[in-house]
């Protein structure tokens, strides 16, 4: 897993640069850099890190309108799957034998867990007599 922080272009290029001879990351799980900013994300730090799935940590309707369109498609055009918190909502992987097994906190999960505090209790009446 590569948690990128906030990284910008720059900071990526610093990154793959500091390798050396070795030109991957090679990274399962990625964080998308800077919340998916088009100051980040450039095509050769997307191809060197090669993750199976990116998250971008962003708020739905948030006011800097992150992340990007043109970021989202370069990690589809590399054939990453793209995950977000304001669409997925939490999202987690755990490790099993066969390799990551991902929850999707939105859509994997059957009922929301605010739910339970709105179902109906029975009402005993006769419980205080």
């Amino acid at each position: 897993m590569l948690l990128t922080g906030d990284i910008e272009a720059k900071g990526e290029a610093n990154l793959l640069a500091s390798l050396g001879d070795k030109t991957q990351l090679d990274s399962d799980i990625m964080l998308v850099p800077h919340h998916g900013s088009a100051s980040s994300s450039s095509p050769s730090f997307i191809r060197a890190v090669n993750p199976t799935w990116a998250v971008a940590s962003t708020g739905l309707l948030n006011p800097w309108r992150l992340p990007a369109k043109t970021v989202r498609a370069g990690y589809e055009q590399a054939d990453v799957t793209w995950l977000d918190t304001a669409a997925n909502g939490q999202v987690r992987w755990q490790r099993i034998d066969t390799g990551w097994k991902l929850v999707r906190w939105r859509q994997d999960r059957r009922a929301g867990w605010y739910r339970q505090m709105f179902k109906r209790r029975p009402v005993n009446l006769d419980a205080d007599r």
